[in-house]
């Protein structure tokens, strides 16, 4: 069982007050998108919003990122280092927003397991990922979040601005709500098994599958 889906009892968490807190928790390496991160918070910087991002994990990328955001006199971004799950998780739960962000050009479609645990804390999710993924149709679609396109920092500030704005008219909650409904109706571990368990019992009924498997 990965560790983003433990079995240990997740507890959601009443929607903090302002300013808006994004939170990005993973590996910091190349290829990550944490550049498109530091872009958008320059944007957001400039325009005066009042956007906390704070960036939890580790990696060959940290220093480098670090060092960029605090030459552009950063700051509204935050890199904590890498943290014990249970730290993070209490830091996740402070938080408005989960970030979930990859780079343009990826071919296999990714689904990034941020956006599992993120649900399942009830936190809404961000979505900037590849064009070849489907992940924020998902979010979308659920009513759990917004999704941009991967690389592209101007978008990523207007989604967070929007966001920023959502806390303020309410609908920032409705997206918590269904953001934890999703991951109690999708997205857990026993909601996944039972998929699978669904899929492998019609596929070994089909007709086709009974004859080839005759003695």
């Amino acid at each position: 069982m990965p560790p983003w889906a433990s079995s240990k009892q997740l507890t959601t968490r009443p929607l903090p007050g302002p300013p808006l807190r994004v939170i990005f928790g993973g590996q910091i390496a190349k290829g990550r998108g944490i550049d498109t991160l530091v872009d958008a918070a320059l944007l957001l910087q400039s325009q005066s919003s009042s956007v906390q991002i704070l960036v939890a994990g580790e990696g060959p990328e940290r220093r480098v990122l670090e060092e960029r955001a605090a030459g552009l006199g950063l700051s509204n971004i935050e890199f904590l280092g890498a943290l014990p799950r249970e730290e993070y998780r209490d830091l996740a739960r402070s938080a408005h927003v989960g970030l979930a962000i990859t780079v343009p050009g990826i071919s296999p479609p990714s689904f990034p397991s941020k956006i599992v645990e993120y649900c399942s804390l009830g936190i809404p999710v961000l979505v900037c990922v590849e064009a070849s993924s489907d992940a924020g149709e998902f979010v979308i679609q659920n009513g759990a979040g917004l999704s941009v396109p991967a690389g592209d920092p101007e978008a990523l500030a207007i989604a967070i601005r929007k966001l920023e704005r959502s806390l303020h008219t309410g609908e920032l909650k409705k997206m918590s709500v269904a953001a934890h409904d999703v991951f109690n109706a999708r997205l857990s571990v026993e909601r996944v098994v039972e998929h699978l368990d669904r899929i492998a019992r019609d596929t070994l009924s089909s007709p086709q599958i009974e004859a080839d498997i005759e003695p």
